[in-house]
């Protein structure tokens, strides 16, 4: 997956707004092929601009579409990342609410019921 802020020598301050916009259009395709086909459109467009940015898409391409393998109700949650960096922040607000841990059985019951209340979530 791409990150929001692309680290990219040739895509100049500003211009990442434009970039995201022509790489992400294929979230809105419903099937793996029509958005393979629209990252490869999206692709050609940018290559006079950016050259070794749609390098990289093209060689990435099939990691950037992954999600696409799993159930369409699925899809919300697995393109990006951002639920697995929520979940990584509720877990370190809450053990650092509790401070110190009396032993390591404590540590996991406390991760272990705040993963398994985010786990009912994808039923």
């Amino acid at each position: 997956m791409l990150p929001h802020s692309i680290p990219s020598p040739e895509i100049k301050e500003g211009m990442e707004f434009c970039f995201r916009g022509v790489v992400f259009t294929h979230n809105c395709l419903p099937c793996h092929e029509a958005a393979g086909r629209q990252l490869r459109a999206a692709v050609d467009a940018m290559q006079p601009c950016w050259l070794s940015a749609s390098r990289i898409l093209l060689e990435t391409k099939g990691d950037i579409l992954s999600y696409m393998s799993f159930p369409i109700e699925h899809w919300k949650r697995i393109y990006s990342n951002n639920i697995l960096k929520r979940l990584d922040m509720e877990v370190k607000r809450r053990t650092n609410v509790e401070g110190i841990f009396p032993d390591e059985a404590s540590v996991i019951r406390l991760v272990g019921g705040i993963l398994q209340k985010h786990g009912t979530e994808w039923e």
